[in-house]
């Protein structure tokens, strides 16, 4: 899929991830630095208070991020409150009358890398939030995984990085990287009807620096065309047992 909007992500490994990354407002690249991995402690929220006759709701759905599948049994919690809410069978659930205002919501299950996100509540709306849980990783394995809103339809992730022969790889939709041929990096969702995933896993970490681009496929006829800043398009990255 030629032409369109390339937005660069550089680093070299090994490799540590920011939390996520963001299309900003005005159409600035993503960006993720890739230096040496350093995990903080999460600062604890303030204890929040709900007020009767509050109402903000928020809803959701979780997949997982290896093929897109709903992952039902994940929990969901608003920190600083008693609220929660356990995935369903299509991975959807529903917390209802939550304070208004900005909230941490984390969404785990066994098996899965525990997802946090800062969610804006307001009394009497629903927030709807899609996650994708990615599957616990080896050490020295990486997950980038691409999540944005319904437009536009298809963003398309790239991946490029050192092989063991010395070659370098580059992984997308049209190569989509074949394991059983030592390239050891798969693209394993292509998602292209919105929202993502798009999922990219490295089995086995090598010297050497990668490099990781977001295309707007759907506008790739309009290289002025600014969806891909308006599209909320996130990327996380997954480092072994850190995220």
């Amino acid at each position: 899929r030629s032409g369109g909007q390339f937005y660069p992500l550089t680093g070299k490994g090994p490799v540590e991830p920011a939390p996520a990354a963001r299309a900003s407002d005005d159409g600035d690249l993503l960006a993720l630095l890739f230096s040496r991995l350093s995990v903080k402690e999460p600062e604890r929220p303030e204890q929040q208070i709900l007020l009767a006759g509050s109402g903000a709701t928020l809803t959701g759905e979780v997949v997982n991020a290896l093929n897109n599948q709903p992952v039902p049994g994940a929990e969901v919690k608003i920190a600083g409150t008693a609220l929660s809410a356990t995935s369903d069978d299509k991975g959807r659930f529903r917390i209802e009358r939550a304070p208004a205002g900005s909230a941490e919501v984390s969404i785990a299950k066994r098996g899965f890398s525990t997802d946090r996100s800062r969610q804006r509540l307001v009394s009497g709306r629903e927030t709807f939030l899609r996650v994708a849980l990615s599957p616990d990783l080896p050490p020295n394995h990486m997950r980038l995984v691409l999540t944005w809103a319904s437009q536009p339809q298809d963003l398309d992730a790239h991946l490029e990085g050192p092989l063991p022969d010395g070659k370098r790889f580059h992984v997308y939709f049209a190569d989509k990287g074949d394991p059983a041929q030592q390239q050891f990096v798969v693209l394993d969702v292509d998602d292209r009807d919105g929202n993502g995933p798009e999922t990219i896993t490295v089995q086995g970490l090598r010297p050497g620096t990668y490099h990781y681009f977001v295309h707007d496929y759907t506008n790739n006829r309009n290289r002025s065309n600014a969806a891909l800043a308006r599209s909320e398009a996130e990327v996380k990255l997954h480092l072994g047992d850190q995220t």
